[in-house]
């Protein structure tokens, strides 16, 4: 058991590392753009502006509906913060069967007299794969180290 997990792992990191898909998305509303095999969607974009103490915390937020073959499987927001001169993103990842699709957005631009999203967009196939190998390796060296302990 241990070692077909050890091989569906190798598989799920080769999937993982070799087949991922990247791009950085520059979008207009409603605009759908193909990544991977998934459609994004910038559906929303905010600005909430939040004071503590004595700083203001700047977060961006883009909401992005993700679709694979014209149906749509995922909406959800991905933000940028900037904290004290630090910045923070919280990606929206949605974990599919197949692969899992990580967005990350990272502000807005302008095209004059246009507003464009920008997003980091990647797709990774072969997650469910690696998880699974993880799984069959834990439960393989379960019984060891039970038997081992009653000798």
């Amino acid at each position: 058991m241990v070692h077909l997990g050890i091989v569906v792992i190798i598989v799920g990191v080769l999937m993982s590392t070799f087949a991922t898909s990247e791009t950085v998305l520059f979008m207009k509303f409603n605009e759908k753009k193909t990544v991977g095999g998934y459609e994004i969607q910038l559906a929303d974009l905010a600005f909430p502006v939040e004071h503590k103490h004595a700083t203001a915390v700047l977060t961006k937020i883009g909401v992005y509906n993700i679709y694979k073959d014209g149906i749509l499987i995922d909406s959800g927001a991905a933000s940028f913060r900037e904290i004290k001169g630090e910045f923070v993103t919280e990606p929206l990842i949605y974990r599919g069967l197949l692969a899992d699709v990580n967005v990350r957005y990272q502000g807005i631009g302008t095209q004059t007299p246009i507003f464009i999203s920008v997003a980091n967009v990647r797709v990774i196939p072969g997650m469910t794969i690696l998880w699974s190998g993880s799984i069959l390796v834990v439960i393989g060296i379960i019984p060891l180290l039970l038997w081992r302990k009653k000798n």
